[in-house]
């Protein structure tokens, strides 16, 4: 990605936010803009309803799709979930709207996610790739460990 400056953010980019206001819960946030306010100098996006100031700790890291968080927020409702237990279904459920897309299995975290150029999205948009995470594709993950392939199969998608 080309080195922008927070004043050159745009709808679409996606930031990751290091520290939003001094609050550790908010540490290492990735998340879609949906709006850039230049007069109140603040932006807003798929990490929630609080504004981010220019000042703030992020950086942006990417550029996203907003068609496949709108696609994910009018279709999915946020009193469901599709993570616990779901994921697998919620990914081919983004690999058939967005065939591009990659099925990929998070080994550390037990999680699938589906890539769509370079960026990876679940039920709750995009997917932090921060921290300790190894993705494998997985329709060759029989190649990576077929007796993990094998509990995955029984214990999380039959």
């Amino acid at each position: 990605m080309e080195n922008k400056t927070k004043n050159q953010i745009e709808v679409g980019d996606i930031i990751r936010i290091i520290n939003m206001f001094g609050i550790p819960q908010y540490q290492y946030k990735e998340g879609i803009v949906n709006c850039v306010d230049e007069e109140e100098k603040k932006i807003y996006g798929t990490w929630g309803t609080f504004p981010l100031f220019f000042n703030d700790d992020w950086e942006i890291i990417g550029k996203g799709r907003l068609e496949i968080i709108d696609f994910i927020e009018r279709r999915f409702p946020k009193d469901s979930n599709w993570i616990d237990g779901n994921c697998y279904y919620f990914a081919l459920i983004l690999k058939d709207r967005f065939p591009e897309g990659k099925i990929l299995y998070d080994t550390i975290d037990g999680h699938f996610v589906t890539e769509i150029d370079g960026i990876n999205y679940d039920w709750s948009g995009v997917v932090s790739t921060q921290d300790y995470h190894y993705y494998v594709e997985w329709d060759k993950f029989d190649k990576y460990d077929i007796l993990q392939r094998d509990r995955i199969i029984r214990d999380c998608i039959l």
